[in-house]
């Protein structure tokens, strides 16, 4: 291979240009190389654009077609969304938005399948972004609408994207060690972000129980699946650059502390927000309420009793016995889970009231997401979750659990202006109180009163 020289070309001897009393601009007349003007050139290009030499062998990449290969630009486009946007508002405090701005990013792209986790949360921010608060408020639940921009096509690359790296972090799983814990755990974060963000899409399913709209309960699933990997490498984790996005202030029973004085307080908080000047005016009688209805449920209960006429044998009935009883303590705990999530943002809301300055909404937000608000699906047992999916015998049984569920919601719906909660948890707690009326319960229906206050 030889290489040639690079050797300017001889420039002519020019005269000196006149002085000219304007400035010269990128939009005067061109000068050729040979001194003529643009003008005099005609249409000839007067300097041809020409590739940089390096020095280097030619090398073309194809595709398995043997076509060369091509950008994609809306894979682009996905992964600029998320720079400017998606990440920034991610959350409300500073060294957690740091990670999701910048951490994040930097391993993503050292992964193949990160990159299309990532790239699927941010395609579902983008094609509802600016949107979708004001679809939701405009859309019956009767007669939803799809977004204009989020047609089939567009929905289905998100899914791939979201698949694709599923299944490259389940292989990733399969040869887990200490060298790969951060991949893995920046690969369950962008799992997590994506399963509280798919309700911005799957709201407009129009599958339905009872003759409503069904509350979605799968998410749940992929995100105490997704949350193990952080569980198993906790010690590693808390001493890497993630750790921002696994530490929070007030996971903690100090609330227990003042626990007192969180009861007897009756003044508001100083907030501008109705809906967590609402939340903490009934916080603490919604647990009391929740705990009231379950303990009177189990108390009143009545078992089925072997007879001559039951078709079916004593063993059988204590075989079921047990599981509808074993549901009852799982609400018991499920509500401990309730009580705990509400404790801590009172706790938050507390110190807010008494602060010789009044914080502003979003510090107080910032307190509220540092309780760990979102984490109550990993706290909830596999036994409690089996009864929000029995649909064929819906009953009040069955109607406690998604009671307590949105519950558990409202802690999400208080952290509306994060984007991948926002108006979709309100819309899972209408979906609860639409199934709720169709028991025509009058106890359960009362519990529902006022998380659906607090929404509205």
């Amino acid at each position: 291979m030889w290489v040639r020289s690079c050797v300017f070309p001889h420039q002519p001897q020019r005269s000196r240009p006149r002085a000219c009393n304007r400035r010269a601009s990128f939009r005067d007349e061109a000068v050729s190389q040979d001194g003529s003007s643009s003008a005099e050139v005609g249409n000839e290009l007067s300097i041809p654009i020409q590739p940089l030499s390096f020095n280097l062998p030619s090398r073309r990449s194809t595709g398995a077609n043997g076509s060369s290969s091509h950008l994609n630009m809306t894979d682009l486009k996905l992964m600029q969304h998320y720079i400017l946007h998606t990440s920034k508002r991610m959350s409300f405090k500073p060294t957690r938005s740091f990670a999701w701005e910048r951490v994040v990013p930097d391993i993503v792209t050292a992964n193949e399948f990160l990159m299309h986790l990532l790239l699927a949360l941010a395609g579902l921010d983008y094609f509802t972004h600016d949107q979708h608060s004001q679809q939701l408020l405009n859309t019956s639940m009767n007669n939803p609408t799809k977004s204009r921009d989020l047609d089939p096509a567009n929905l289905q690359a998100i899914i791939e994207h979201h698949q694709l790296g599923l299944e490259g972090l389940r292989r990733a799983l399969d040869g887990a060690t200490e060298a790969n814990v951060e991949t893995l755990t920046a690969g369950s974060m962008l799992i997590v972000a994506f399963a509280f963000a798919s309700l911005r899409v799957r709201d407009f399913d129009l599958s339905d129980v009872c003759g409503v709209r069904r509350p979605r309960i799968d998410w749940l699933h992929l995100v105490r699946g997704a949350s193990s990997v952080v569980r198993q490498n906790w010690a590693s984790l808390i001493r890497g650059r993630l750790r921002h996005l696994l530490l929070f202030n007030y996971v903690n029973d100090d609330w227990k502390l003042c626990q007192g004085e969180l009861e007897s307080a009756s003044t508001p908080p100083v907030v501008h927000s109705k809906r967590l000047s609402a939340f903490a005016a009934g916080a603490r009688r919604a647990i009391y309420n929740l705990r009231e209805f379950s303990n009177a449920l189990t108390i009143n209960q009545n078992f089925p009793r072997h007879s001559a006429n039951s078709t079916s044998s004593p063993s059988s009935e204590q075989n079921q016995q047990p599981s509808v009883k074993h549901i009852y303590e799982e609400h018991t705990r499920a509500i401990d889970v309730v009580e705990d999530m509400y404790m801590r943002i009172l706790h938050v809301l507390h110190f807010a009231r008494i602060e010789p300055q009044s914080p502003s909404d979003h510090d107080v937000l910032s307190d509220v997401e540092d309780t760990a608000a979102t984490s109550w699906p990993i706290l909830l047992s596999q036994e409690f979750l089996s009864s929000l999916d029995s649909y064929e015998s819906f009953g009040v049984v069955e109607g406690t659990s998604f009671t307590i569920l949105a519950h558990l919601h409202l802690t999400l719906a208080l952290l509306e202006n994060i984007w991948y909660l926002g108006p979709s948890i309100d819309r899972e707690i209408e979906k609860i109180n639409s199934l709720i009326l169709t028991l025509g319960n009058d106890d359960l229906f009362r519990l529902m009163q006022w998380p659906m206050e607090v929404i509205e």
